[in-house]
């Protein structure tokens, strides 16, 4: 019986994940969400430069 009632309600809450809408990601340029292209390009060049240095692993998050 209870795992009857425990099965119930994961497959409840794990199907209603399924019923989210997410929205749709589209393509924007970096001055229109906010980021400078420059300073972007910038890293873009030293990431490139660590690279060629032979860092193994880079790891950048903005």
């Amino acid at each position: 019986m209870k795992f009857t009632l425990v099965a119930t309600v994961l497959l409840t809450f794990s199907l209603s994940a399924f019923a989210v809408e997410y929205p749709v990601l589209t393509t924007a340029s970096p001055d229109q969400v906010g980021f400078d292209s420059q300073k972007l390009h910038r890293l873009d060049g030293w990431i490139q430069n660590q690279i060629d240095a032979g860092f193994p692993r880079i790891d950048v998050r903005l």
